[in-house]
């Protein structure tokens, strides 16, 4: 059945994956390993074709290192696996950062801003993960490869690997982040509108999270460099998120209304049946600094895709 003792091993560490975790923790234990470090590791290893995770502790670990379980026993050797290449900041699992709950005063005061932005209103948030960077060319093709994504967009000329991705609809980040959920076995989505605010703002009231001017060494728009730079390129905001401002604009969950009359306030989107204007935030490399600003709102159709266009995940946390 097996054509030699590296494939039966990968067979019995595939059987145990699926046997659950208090087992694997159990095993780590007994041998000395320290479970929580291992855990840590994102290198996944794939055995005949086999990628998908239902536990992402063995999933997660280092080049070089294989853990095999036999007889009920780990072994520890030297990695035989195929492994999959592993893009730029994770393979294609977006590092998330952890947001706590609060509340915050969305949209902007009177006199500033367009008439969507209006009237400002207190949201609750609820704790909640917010990827660190804009999804990645590389996050986007390792969905492709592993064949969660049916479209593989056009980087016209800007790269790919660390820059965002570009040339993706709502709709494209939607299966994305199914793909995502399906795979890591935990809730991946779009952030809400009111989500993507509160880390916008990260806890400030001025217009962007740099104060109420921003400069062309706090982000990338305004045709300064005429094309996407890799995520991460310019400073992040007080809670560890970048490029919340430019780079690309990032679609969110939530469908277009002409104001703030009647939103939630408790953080959740706000949908239509058959929403036809899914909003996005950020602003982008194109687009003048007003349009940056931590209110400032748009919006397209749900398959419209564009060089300027992209999104960054969010994760709902469990208790």
């Amino acid at each position: 059945m097996f054509e030699n003792f590296t494939d039966q091993l990968l067979h019995m560490y595939a059987k145990v994956v699926q046997s659950g975790r208090q087992k694997i923790r159990q095993g780590l234990d007994a041998l000395g390993f320290d479970y929580e470090q291992i855990k840590t590791h994102r290198i996944p290893l794939v055995w005949n074709g086999w990628a998908r995770p239902t536990d992402r502790l063995l999933m997660m670990i280092r080049f070089n290192v294989l853990v095999a379980i036999i007889c009920g026993s780990l072994l520890i050797a030297n990695s035989q696996a195929q492994e999959v290449p592993a893009p730029k900041f994770g393979l294609g699992v977006p590092d998330m950062v952890e947001l706590p709950s609060g509340a915050y005063l969305m949209g902007s005061v009177e006199g500033e801003g367009y008439d969507d932005e209006h009237p400002q209103h207190e949201v609750a948030i609820a704790g909640f993960a917010i990827g660190k960077y804009e999804v990645t060319f590389a996050e986007w093709d390792y969905c492709v490869d592993a064949g969660g994504c049916l479209h593989r967009p056009n980087d016209q000329g800007q790269g790919r690997d660390a820059r965002p991705v570009i040339n993706v609809s709502w709709e494209d980040a939607q299966a994305y982040v199914a793909w995502l959920s399906d795979v890591t076995d935990e809730t991946y989505r779009l952030p809400t509108e009111a989500e993507w605010e509160y880390a916008a703002r990260a806890g400030t009231t001025t217009q962007y999270a740099f104060g109420d001017k921003i400069n062309q060494k706090q982000a990338n728009f305004g045709l300064n460099v005429r094309k996407t730079l890799e995520v991460g390129s310019y400073p992040a905001n007080s809670w560890g998120l970048h490029d919340m401002h430019g780079n690309v604009w990032e679609w969110v969950e939530d469908c277009h209304h002409d104001n703030y009359e009647g939103a939630p306030t408790d953080g959740s989107p706000w949908l239509q049946s058959g929403c036809s204007k899914p909003v996005l935030r950020g602003g982008s490399w194109v687009d003048f600094a007003e349009y940056l600003r931590s209110a400032a709102r748009y919006w397209s159709p749900p398959g419209f895709r564009h060089y300027f266009i992209g999104f960054r995940v969010a994760r709902t946390l469990t208790p």
